[in-house]
């Protein structure tokens, strides 16, 4: 028997900014406020339920006071990279993939701009994947992050399932970041990173590491990275930072047409191999 709301249910759920046209609000299923619109986008990421589908972002601006959990086989998608901008009043972090043992699978986010608002709000990291895997997150505009890592690459606890891998990240641009990609696995199981995928990344004023593998990311792959170093004795890469073990399980990943720049700094390094192996690196430039 079906029911008459699975009858009417959609795959695509949409969600107007405050300062929206008044179309765009009249189609919307959900209406922003522009103070906790995380209430909005929560609602309508949870609506989709275990099917799936889109969450419609329309042009405008959203502001967020709490964190989104993305969920399984959902993608969140604006209007566009410079239309759908998010931002934060409060919250610590935009988007968490996971806590807990189940991996989220199938998630996205696409077309459009976060905003962490260093200047206002302190410790704010945009997108944080814990335990993710085939995620894809494309045409995407990070800003402003300028204490925390712009992606946060993170396997929290030790335990089975809990690796981030095969997600794709393209047409990714950064802006001022303390760290513009941060992966670090954990040493016990292992959990690792691995087998992640970036085309087409361009960072630009970043003020301690382009990307930074802390420990256990293996298999990752870069292609056409740029990575503009903002700040004196910056690094454009490092492998096995904090405390390195003979091999820590950094490894194997390989970089494709990366272009490092230090224009008007000091003291800044290209590469920083520490205790990792087998890594390969295509047209590089500093």
């Amino acid at each position: 028997m079906v029911s008459i709301s699975s009858f009417y249910r959609t795959t695509t759920v949409t969600v107007a900014a405050s300062n929206a046209p008044v179309w765009a609000k009249r189609q919307a299923d959900f209406a922003a406020d522009g103070a906790a619109d995380d209430v909005q986008i929560q609602a309508a990421i949870n609506r989709l339920g275990s099917v799936g589908g889109t969450v419609f972002l329309s042009e405008g601006t959203f502001t967020i006071s709490t964190r989104i959990d993305l969920k399984n086989r959902v993608m969140l998608r604006g209007s566009g990279m410079y239309a759908t901008i998010i931002n934060t009043s409060t919250a610590s972090l935009f988007m968490a993939a996971n806590d807990t043992d189940v991996p989220l699978t199938g998630a996205g986010i696409s077309d459009l701009t976060l905003d962490a608002n260093s200047d206002t709000v302190a410790d704010v990291t945009p997108i944080t994947l814990d335990s993710a895997q085939h995620c894809e997150f494309d045409n995407l505009r990070i800003l402003d992050c300028a204490n925390k890592p712009a992606v946060d690459m993170v396997v929290k606890t030790d335990g089975s399932g809990r690796n981030v891998v095969g997600n794709h990240f393209g047409h990714l641009y950064i802006n001022n970041a303390s760290v513009g990609l941060f992966f670090r696995g954990v040493a016990t199981t292992p959990t690792v990173c691995t087998l992640n995928m970036f085309d087409a990344v361009y960072m630009e004023a970043i003020q301690s590491i382009g990307i930074q593998f802390q420990g256990y990311a293996d298999n990752n792959y870069f292609s056409k990275v740029y990575i503009a170093l903002g700040a004196n004795n910056a690094f454009g890469v490092r492998h096995n930072t904090g405390v390195p073990a003979s091999t820590n399980g950094v490894y194997a990943n390989q970089f494709e047409m990366l272009a490092i720049d230090s224009f008007g700094i000091t003291g800044a390094t290209g590469i920083e191999f520490q205790t990792t192996k087998q890594n390969t690196i295509g047209a590089f430039f500093h």
